[in-house]
């Protein structure tokens, strides 16, 4: 039969271009400047380091140190910021940062569009299933969210399996070296375990795709190897945000891994596979963290289907479904049989969410979809036609159990859903030392869990009736066009539009934002504390009581990590995945640092246990919605109070007493037992070569002069020696001097500075050099060197390239 629908050059543009309103539609809010998009993590985690990376930039460095997290942060080595990412830099270096953070978000939904319609044409893709494919892509998870590390990483997958295809197809390694420089920036985007699972799958596609070629093995191997070589270098060009990010894990809770319990947290429950055609579950699997969904809205996944039962004759069908199979398997997790050798594999071991590997899933999906919407295009030989009307009546038929049958049984098995929910709970989650929350929290979620599975039964929701909606209207259509091309030509945007809808509907129709207030004027404790701490140098602790951890919307009501970078705010916390081990030991019960998956309840009591530890980490205020006693209060903003701590010490101190211990850990657990000694003694990981005096401690001069984030200068008067205590992180990278000498400078106390100095009056510098930053940029350069060379090597070989085409 004929195309109704010939694919030619103005067609083209009309389809880009409406598939580009089409997105600009979504991103309506994000046009006005009033509006933002944020998530939790959002103002938490993402938004605070684009702002540090900002103020960065505009003086004219990168945020590789702040001192306003913990008791000092490597901020760029978390990677959150995306220091090194060109687009970060450009946009962030240039614009307003809310204005940089709306245009990242609409440029890589748009740069995602584009790839996958890049993708679907290198696949031999006709023009409307690639532009299709590219709506697909850029209206599902994630791209139609507000995680912006994980927008910026995922968007590259589509680049990167069009170029693995690409050099399949020249029958060349050089198609590969254009994969290095797309490479590179999906690690620099901020979120490795991505890119790892990207390079994974290129691989699995590309080897393979390369058994179906009719090629010499040695060829099909140079290509292989080419590419395993340039994915090599795309991560040795990252190695200056790599490097970095690699040592900080070494100090981190994952230094020796992601515990067995975190690795495996929200993996896919098989049973979440259903989200694909029954969108209403997917806000209960992500909240019992069963999953994280895949939804492409249900024509295309009817189409998908249909593609995979039909097997059409393409080259590139076996690779894409081995790459989808296998991330998908992979995406499983803890439900893997596999999964305990598999996340110990080299690289693997540091990530949680294995649920993540969907993302490729996906677009896997996508792309068979695209492979099916041509089944409209040109018209269904009858094999497919069997099997498209098959799988439309499947899904219509799962649909109409989940509206119709499934409440009442929900409603019946209530009491026996939620007693079996709660003992589940006390004996699997609650013994996880990761899951810090009270039975009260737990029970609360078991009720709130089961009101999500009502709803995802209720006809009246739309995520239920919508999809019910488009699929009746998708098995009428089809029935009504049958044969005929001139429905067919009427079929193919009537289609379009139900999916649009679909998509739209799924996604809330446009992109979820809230005002820039949240983020420019902060809250109204932000103003009182910022004027009671001035230019003082001391930080200020958040007591995030269990009210908060119960029901977390009210979270943002008091001032949380991270939260107060915006507002240059030192805080003893810091909500990072790659927060210091040993800090977090030492903090404990304190529970000021949350590690990407939970906050810890403190209470009043918890405060006032370890309150000399407060005193010692220089925390001259406290945040707290609970009263807290033997702190003086300062203002109080509706139930948030605020309180002066009139006895923290000084940042910077001198002790006339240590002790040695090799131990971290035991260095930690001596802190913890001698709090009340804090401020006369101290622990090292080594011993020191000279004697210290007491008296001398006792009536030392210690003055601040200079404090900066990488760099400290502090000025000391002794009549003897003594050991100088500077309550900020010791990492490496810190340098100390005396007097312009450099000096040794010892861990004091499990984690901080300390420095020995001699009788005299004497200015002692701290400065952060950070050297993997240093030495990731030389293998940068070495790399780029092997690829320019690589480059120069195949031009000159480009007369005579490998190709079927061989000279006789």
């Amino acid at each position: 039969m004929n195309n109704p629908w010939p694919d030619t050059r103005d067609a083209r543009q009309w389809l880009l271009l409406t598939a580009v309103l089409v997105l600009l539609g979504y991103n309506a809010p994000l046009l006005l400047p009033r509006y933002i998009s944020l998530g939790h993590d959002g103002v938490l985690q993402y938004y605070p380091a684009e702002h540090a990376l900002a103020d960065a930039l505009a003086s004219g460095t990168l945020p590789f140190w702040t001192s306003h997290l913990q008791a000092g942060f490597p901020l760029f080595a978390q990677g959150q910021p995306g220091a090194l990412y060109p687009i970060n830099v450009l946009t962030f270096g240039l614009l307003p940062t809310p204005l940089a953070h709306r245009f990242t978000l609409i440029f890589h939904q748009a740069l995602g569009l584009l790839g996958a319609i890049w993708w679907g044409r290198m696949l031999g893709i006709s023009s409307m299933a690639s532009v299709g494919m590219g709506l697909l892509f850029a209206l599902s998870p994630p791209l139609n969210g507000d995680d912006v590390l994980l927008i910026d990483t995922v968007t590259w997958i589509p680049l990167l399996l069009g170029l693995a295809e690409r050099c399949v197809q020249r029958h060349t390694p050089r198609a590969a070296l254009l994969m290095i420089p797309l490479a590179a920036m999906q690690w620099l985007a901020g979120f490795p375990q991505i890119a790892l699972y990207t390079a994974l799958a290129t691989h699995v596609y590309l080897g393979v795709r390369i058994c179906s070629e009719d090629e010499p093995w040695a060829q099909r191997g140079a290509l292989l190897a080419a590419w395993s070589c340039a994915t090599a270098l795309a991560m040795l060009l990252a190695a200056p945000q790599l490097l970095p990010t690699y040592e900080l894990s070494h100090y981190s809770i994952r230094a020796a891994g992601a515990p067995e319990a975190l690795a495996g947290e929200k993996s896919l429950f098989p049973a979440a596979i259903l989200t694909l055609v029954l969108p209403s579950w997917r806000t209960f699997f992500f909240n019992a963290g069963l999953g994280i969904g895949m939804y492409i809205g249900i024509l295309p996944a009817v189409l998908a289907a249909t593609s995979i039962v039909t097997r059409p004759r393409r080259p590139w069908f076996y690779a894409l479904l081995a790459m989808t199979a296998t991330t998908l398997i992979l995406a499983l997790g803890q439900y893997n049989p596999l999964f305990p050798l598999l996340r110990r594999l080299p690289g693997f071991a540091y990530f949680r969410i294995p649920a993540r590997y969907l993302y490729i899933t996906q677009l896997g999906l996508i792309t068979f979809a695209g492979c099916g919407w041509e089944v409209l295009v040109v018209g269904a030989v009858e094999r497919t036609d069997r099997a498209l009307r098959w799988c439309l009546h499947t899904v219509l038929a799962m649909l109409l159990l989940n509206g119709i049958a499934a409440r009442p049984l929900l409603v019946w098995a209530r009491p026996y859903l939620l007693s079996l929910a709660e003992r589940y709970t006390v004996s699997h989650v609650m013994s996880n030392p990761f899951h810090v929350q009270s039975l009260a929290y737990y029970q609360f979620k078991i009720v709130t869990l089961y009101n999500a599975m009502l709803a995802a039964v209720s006809l009246g929701g739309q995520r239920v009736l919508l999809p019910l909606a488009v699929v009746v209207a998708g098995v009428w259509t089809w029935r009504w066009a049958g044969g005929r091309a001139a429905a067919r030509r009427w079929l193919l945007p009537v289609w379009g539009c139900l999916v649009l809808v679909d998509l739209l509907a799924f996604a809330g129709w446009w992109r979820d934002t809230t005002t820039t207030t949240v983020v420019t004027e902060g809250m109204p404790v932000v103003g009182r504390l910022k004027a009671a701490m001035g230019a003082s140098v001391c930080r200020f602790y958040w007591l995030t009581d269990a009210q908060m951890i119960e029901f977390g919307p009210q979270n943002l009501r008091v001032l949380q990590a991270n939260y107060n970078l915006l507002f240059q705010l030192p805080s003893v916390g810091v909500y990072a995945p790659l927060a210091f081990g040993a800090y977090n030991d030492l903090m404990d019960r304190l529970g000021t640092v949350d590690l990407g998956i939970g906050f810890h309840p403190v209470r009043p009591e918890d405060v006032a246990h370890d309150r000399q530890l407060l005193d010692f980490l220089n925390v001259c205020f406290l945040v707290s919605r609970e009263p807290l006693a033997d702190f003086t209060p300062l203002t109080q903003v509706g139930d948030v109070r605020v309180y002066r701590n009139e006895n923290a010490a000084p940042r910077a101190f001198a002790v006339g007493e240590v002790e040695a211990l090799e131990s971290t850990q035991g260095s930690v657990a001596w802190v913890k037992s001698h709090q009340a000694r804090l401020r006369e003694a101290a622990v090292l990981d080594e011993p020191l070569p000279v004697e210290l005096s007491r008296d001398a401690a006792a009536h030392a001069e210690v003055v601040i002069r200079d404090y900066r984030d990488t760099a400290v200068s502090i000025d000391v008067t002794v009549t003897d020696a003594v050991l100088l205590v500077l309550t900020d992180t010791d990492y490496p990278g810190w340098q100390a001097s005396i007097d312009g000498q450099a000096t040794k400078l010892y861990r004091a106390d499990a984690l901080f500075r300390g420095v020995v100095v001699p009788r005299g009056a004497h200015r002692i510098d701290f400065q952060y050099r950070p050297k993997a930053f240093w030495q990731g940029l030389a293998i940068a350069a070495a790399a780029a060197a092997v690829a320019l060379g690589w480059a120069v090597v195949a031009r000159r070989r480009r007369a005579r390239p490998i190709s079927r085409a061989r000279a006789s």
